[in-house]
């Protein structure tokens, strides 16, 4: 044999290619737990939002009602608010009636005690000639 030892080479292995598989599998594991992440994140956020939503329409029906019961009570005052003045009026009317009356009253008195000074002379003339 020759003169040169030939040496083997030692084949070196490019573990290049399965190392970018394992860190593609790696990234493909993390994506897929963000993506559940953000799916459960997703989920969250309807079941708030509806939850909001059914506050939201309960507050709207509650201003609802409340603006009914503002506005029955609004009537309610304008209703008490004519029942005083009617009353106001019929307190009035009373006093114009009484004044009247007094005013009758007092005619009558002086009516009858003229009738009353009249009656007396006649029955002092009556008895002076008997």
């Amino acid at each position: 044999m020759g003169g040169g030892s030939s040496k083997v080479q030692p084949i070196k292995i490019d573990n290049s290619a399965d190392q970018a598989l394992e860190e593609a599998k790696e990234k493909i594991k993390t994506l897929e737990n963000a993506c559940e992440e953000a799916s459960k994140t997703s989920k969250a956020a309807e079941q708030k939002t509806s939850e909001l939503e059914k506050q939201n329409r309960q507050l709207a029906e509650d201003r609802v009602s409340q603006e009914i019961a503002r506005v029955q009570l609004l009537g309610s005052i304008d209703d008490l608010k004519k029942e005083l003045e009617d009353a106001h009026n019929t307190i009035k009317q009373n006093e114009e009636l009484k004044n009247e009356m007094k005013t009758r009253i007092s005619s009558i008195e002086a009516d009858a005690t003229v009738r009353i000074e009249h009656a007396e002379r006649e029955a002092e003339e009556l008895s002076a000639e008997l």
